[in-house]
């Protein structure tokens, strides 16, 4: 990995920008991936004119933001749904990156929307057909995300059990009863 101070280029090898463009299709995201050596994330670094960071620009041969981005590519959040959700969409994930759009890739990935425009081609991405019921690798509606899922069967739980009337497919949410059963 390149060092934070450099007094050129030809010190600077790998940044954790090219990281990213390079092994970002398989590492699920996060620290260096999201914030620089100071603690700061990228994008909201580089896009805050005090700090001086030109897109695409030498910024001070500093490791961090050499040549990279950041403000218009966003950051590669930790992406948890990679090894969790079923059926995600590597494929989908690798074109993102490779299209520079690391802030989407997440999102086009776990199939929850389709993203259209791309950093690399100068557009700006935005998000198109929101999936509004995601389903697992059996076609059934799925809601990712254990706590969540956990809170909402709780929840059915117990109104079961104060009406003293066990979980069945006529009295709790299909999509859960299946999941759970």
């Amino acid at each position: 990995m390149a060092k934070k101070k450099n007094s050129s280029a030809r010190e600077i090898d790998l940044t954790s920008f090219t990281f990213v463009q390079t092994c970002g299709g398989c590492h699920p995201g996060g620290g260096p991936a999201e914030y620089d050596r100071n603690g700061r994330r990228y994008d909201k670094f580089a896009a805050d004119p005090a700090n001086g960071i030109v897109p695409g620009g030498a910024n001070g041969f500093d490791g961090d933001y050499f040549r990279a981005r950041w403000a218009e590519t966003g950051v590669l959040e930790a992406d948890c749904l990679m090894c969790h959700m079923p059926g995600y969409n590597y494929e989908v994930r690798k074109k993102q990156i490779k299209a520079l759009n690391f802030k989407w890739a997440a999102t086009a990935g776990a199939g929850f929307a389709l993203v259209k425009g791309t950093v690399k081609n100068g557009e700006a991405p935005n998000i198109n057909e929101i999936k509004s019921i995601m389903k697992n690798h059996n076609g059934k509606p799925y809601i990712p995300g254990s706590s969540l899922k956990g809170a909402i069967v709780s929840s059915f739980y117990w109104e079961r059990l104060l009406k003293k009337s066990p979980p069945s497919r006529n009295n709790f949410p299909i999509a859960l009863y299946d999941a759970y059963y």
